[in-house]
């Protein structure tokens, strides 16, 4: 309605006060006649807002209302959202989504909608990312129990060939190649951003010998001067007499072991990392890649070794004493060893996964 004293205005133009969008206004006469343009009836002045007794401030519109989160549906709310929008962010029911063949368009914005499983699962994953690494250390203590059948098949096999060390130098070697391969396995399963499960696929070869492969190829680089020392002096012993008829091991020989040994502490995790971003074995035996690959992860990283240096030492300290424990006593160290390992894969994987963008993984 335009007010009398208005509309002999030329080019008369009026916001409208819902969109607050401008309208050029028509006149109700042509231009050109000079008889004056009967007046149109005056619009009513709105009411002002009702206010109850007492109260401060007028009632609100009866439009008004909050914004409905993703989970619900907008025009449902008490319904949970199968799709949202990734253009508005609006959640909408099976009822409310607008269907295109095999995609859901959003009613309110035409955008594609995704499943609402899936943004729940990149908000978990984006949530999980923007945390320190060290507030998931209660994650990382309970990786190993996700599997308790996987973990305790491996606790057995570990803790055998425990068994065959007096025998052998190599079985513990061998033991050692295991626990790193499912400790990469971990590791490539938690740079993912999947934290439950670390058994390989037996029924996909590939997926079954890559964590093999490079967990091995990680092995070797950490622990290349233990196995010389082994294949050079197979009685080689940092503690404990010579094995019967054999020589007692000499005090440059066990310098050597307490080197290779330090060599292994400090270098596992790295080739662990490495073999987790490159997926090379060249590069996973190369010290220079993880030099790198340390400086672009930043404090993240010597977080993760925190971690690491704290699960390495408690496995020595539960390790120790458990080695005068015959048969048993093994077996109960294939449990530990296995903790330890499979914690330290979660630790480290983590680590990657919070430093994807950095590290060119995403």
């Amino acid at each position: 309605m335009v007010p009398p004293e208005k509309a002999a205005i030329s080019d008369l133009r009026a916001r409208c006060s819902g969109c607050q969008a401008v309208f050029f206004v028509a006149l109700a006469h042509p231009a050109e006649d000079p008889a004056p343009a009967p007046s149109p009836p005056v619009a009513p002045t709105p009411s002002a807002p009702s206010v109850e007794p007492g109260a401060g401030k007028p009632a609100e519109a009866p439009h008004a209302r909050a914004p409905v989160p993703w989970r619900r549906c907008t025009n449902h709310p008490q319904s949970r959202s199968e799709n949202v929008c990734t253009a508005c962010g609006k959640g909408w029911c099976k009822e409310c989504g607008k269907k295109v063949q095999n995609a859901v368009l959003c009613p309110a914005c035409e955008g594609l909608c995704v499943a609402a499983e899936e943004r729940e699962e990149e908000e978990a994953r984006a949530s999980l990312r923007a945390r320190p690494l060290l507030e998931d250390v209660r994650t990382i203590a309970a990786y190993p129990f996700t599997d308790p059948t996987a973990y305790v098949m491996l606790s057995i096999v570990v803790g055998l060939f425990g068994m065959l060390s007096g025998l052998s130098g190599y079985a513990v070697l061998f033991s050692q190649g295991i626990l790193m391969a499912y400790a990469f396995s971990a590791l490539m399963r938690a740079s993912n951003g999947r934290l439950e499960g670390y058994m390989p696929d037996i029924g996909d070869v590939a997926d079954l010998v890559v964590p093999l492969r490079l967990g091995f190829v990680a092995f070797l680089a950490s622990s290349w001067p233990l196995i010389l020392i082994a294949f050079l002096s197979p009685g080689a012993a940092l503690f404990g007499a010579p094995r019967e008829g054999g020589e007692a091991t000499s005090a440059g020989v066990k310098l050597l072991l307490v080197l290779a040994l330090l060599w292994k502490l400090v270098y596992s995790p790295v080739a662990l990392t490495v073999a987790g971003i490159s997926r090379s074995m060249l590069q996973t035996l190369n010290p220079l890649v993880g030099a790198g690959a340390i400086a672009r992860m930043g404090p993240v990283y010597w977080q993760a070794m925190a971690i690491y240096g704290a699960l390495a030492v408690g496995q020595w300290l539960v390790d120790w004493p458990l080695g005068f424990i015959p048969i048993l006593g093994s077996i109960l160290a294939g449990f530990v060893d296995s903790y330890a390992n499979l914690c330290i894969g979660c630790a480290l994987g983590l680590a990657v996964f919070k430093k994807a963008r950095e590290l060119g993984l995403e």
